[in-house]
């Protein structure tokens, strides 16, 4: 009979984590990522990287359809006061969906770069543009195509 009560309870036991964790699970998952994605550069200057974090610089990031022409996608994301150190930056781009629903949609894309530094000078732009590259398990989405209403497409775009 004891070992009766005890099963009893390892069961119950197990039945509450295995609830607790579908529960976890569920409520982790409720926020979606968004499509902010992080950026990071190197700038230099004459062959010398830049050092300027006060009051740091101004870049400013549009997406194109091609490595030289095309067509942009979306606004033009500006960024003020960015620290580069040892010429080194990071961003976040495209939190606010500036290049558009359906920009990183899969197909090859481009980013256009211009810079001042300090913030607030005049804007250079770098060349050439910067190619988007593929995480190396997203590329396990192929064939999956989500349109900017969330409507997914398996093979399709529709």
């Amino acid at each position: 009979m004891k070992r009766t009560n005890r099963l009893h309870r390892i069961n119950t036991w197990s039945l509450t984590t295995a609830c607790l964790f579908v529960t976890g699970a569920w409520a982790w998952g409720a926020t979606p990522l968004g499509t902010a994605f992080t950026y990071q550069g190197k700038l230099e200057l004459d062959g010398a990287p830049v050092n300027n974090t006060s009051p740091g610089c101004e870049l400013r990031f549009s997406l194109w359809d091609d490595p030289s022409a095309g067509t942009q996608l979306g606004s033009t994301q500006t960024l003020t006061n960015v620290s580069v150190t040892k010429g080194l930056f990071t961003v976040e781009l495209n939190g606010g969906g500036q290049f558009g629903p359906d920009a990183l949609n899969g197909e090859a894309r481009w980013l256009e770069i211009s810079v001042a530094c300090p913030s607030g000078g005049a804007l250079a732009p770098l060349a050439p543009r910067q190619p988007l590259t593929a995480a190396p398990y997203a590329l396990q989405t192929r064939g999956i195509f989500v349109d900017g209403a969330g409507n997914v497409g398996i093979g399709t775009t529709s």
